[in-house]
This record gives structure tokens, sequence and C-alpha cells, in this order.
């Protein structure tokens, strides 16, 4: 907006529009201490323009995350655009979200790895050997009503986790939207690619096709069609940025269908072309 200078003469109802659609790509890194969670992750560039940036923006203060309102006179608070932003948390503590605004959070992307760092995948279903009533993080998602997208982080081989996505419920999210992701390296197979994979670890990218150790049903296609799958999986496969808390701006989608940074470049043309209009009438 700095090299617009005639930005600050538009309709107020012009420029609401345009800090409305600014936003930015955010993973929120959300840790938790004694009695809240917190994050690290910077607000928004558009909440800290100005006043009216903070008052138009689609980001709202949100105390989602804060355990023990009542025992803070200062409570905390994270800007949060929860229709885009990534909700980035461990396992363990996803049961505290029933405490807090769980309906609000629609993108999750969660560690399957302790406060130490091991592995929980025992946990996630069930099967906790350390515990007298077996756990099932796994179940605390049907507690997000909203839930669109998760992404699941685990520590081991991502062949190890082919039926995770099978064998999980993810509540009111699609299993389509689902990935399992790698903690170290962020490379993720979903429900399309998830079986071609096992396939490809087993057989050496298709070379060895009698080492093939996944059992298969009728559905699962012939040894032909299988090893087409696998042809096409696109290796090494692709990666999310593990290292995303706040990336490039982009715009939101409109109701006409047109993107929003369409959108907005059409706001913005039309709203240079009035100006010039008005200042040529001068």
């Amino acid at each position: 907006m700095t090299t617009f200078a005639l930005f600050p003469r538009l309709a107020t109802e012009l420029r609401a529009q345009i800090w409305g659609l600014a936003v930015e790509d955010r993973v929120i890194r959300i840790k938790e201490n004694t009695h809240s969670f917190f994050s690290a992750t910077p607000a928004p560039a558009v909440t800290r323009a100005c006043r009216e940036s903070r008052a138009c923006c689609s980001y709202q203060k949100s105390t989602a995350f804060d355990l023990c309102k009542a025992m803070q006179p200062r409570q905390p608070y994270i800007w949060v655009n929860f229709d885009h932003d990534i909700i980035h948390i461990r396992a363990d503590p996803l049961w505290y979200f029933e405490v807090v605004r769980a309906n609000e959070v629609k993108h999750l992307r969660i560690e399957l790895v302790d406060e130490e760092g091991k592995e929980i995948k025992g946990d996630w279903y069930g099967q906790g050997p350390t515990t007298e009533y077996p756990l099932s993080y796994q179940y605390e998602m049907l507690d997000f009503p909203e839930l669109e997208s998760v992404d699941l982080l685990v520590p081991d081989k991502l062949c190890d986790y082919t039926r995770s996505i099978e064998e999980t419920d993810f509540g009111p999210c699609s299993k389509k939207n689902v990935r399992i992701a790698s903690i170290h390296t962020g490379e993720w197979i979903d429900e399309e690619t998830c079986m071609a994979y096992w396939d490809h670890i087993d057989s050496s990218g298709g070379e060895r096709l009698d080492d093939m150790t996944r059992v298969v049903h009728d559905e699962d296609g012939t040894v032909e069609e299988r090893l087409a799958a696998i042809q096409r999986l696109e290796m090494p496969r692709p990666r999310i940025n593990l290292d995303l808390q706040v990336a490039r701006s982009w715009f939101l989608t409109n109701e006409y269908g047109n993107t929003g940074r369409e959108a907005l470049k059409s706001l913005l043309e039309w709203t240079i072309g009035c100006c010039f209009v008005q200042t040529k009438a001068i």
C-alpha cells in the first residue's frame, strides 16, 4: 500500500474491502505451558499497519487457546483467521481443545510425537502400553465440527503409516483432505497415493513386483494396474514447508468464484481509474 499514494483518499468502504482481502499463508505453531497455549508465530502484517487495518482485516484476536482465563487478569491472545490459518500442535494436548473453542479450528497440523519428540503411534490408535486406560488421541478430532483439512506429521518412515488414513476417523474432515507427512523432510502421501507409495517402496520402484507385501482385495486392482500406479507416482514425493510460519501474501476467493487476488486487482484498477478521472477533472 505504501506505493499507492492515493490509497488514503479512497472511500472508506473500498479501503475496508482491501484490508479484508489481505491475508497470508500462515502456520500457527501452538505450544503449551502450565496455564495456557501460546505461539511465537508473528502477527500478520495487516494487523500492524494501522488502526483501520486491524479493524477491517479478516483476522481476529483469539483467546481460544487460553486454558485459565479466569485466573489471568490479562488474557493472552493470538491473531487468527480460522478460515485459512493452519493450527500446528502435538497430538497429546489435543484434548485441551475440548475446554476451549475447537469449533473454530478448520485446518490442523498434528505431530504424532510427545514433548520429548518420541513417537506416539500407539496412543494415537488407543494402544498405548504405558497407561492403564489406553489413550486414543485420534478421537479428539471429533470435537472439531468445522475441520476441513489435516496434516499428520510422523517421525518414522512414511511407509509405516500408509494405512493411517484408512484406519483413522477424522471426524467431519474428508479423507481426501488428509496428508501424512514426514516430520523430518515434509514429504507427504495422501489417500490417493498412499497405497501406490507402499507398493513403490516394497518393489523398489516397480522393479521387484514379487516383493510387494500389501494384502490386496479385488478393488485394489491387478498387478499390472498396481504397477501402472507405481509408475504414475511422483517420486521423490512433494513436500510441505515445515518452516512456514508466515509466507507471501495471498488473497481469498470471493463470492463470484474469481480468486481474491483477481478481485483485488480489479478493485484497485477500478479505483485508480476513478482517481485518475477525478484528478483530470480537477
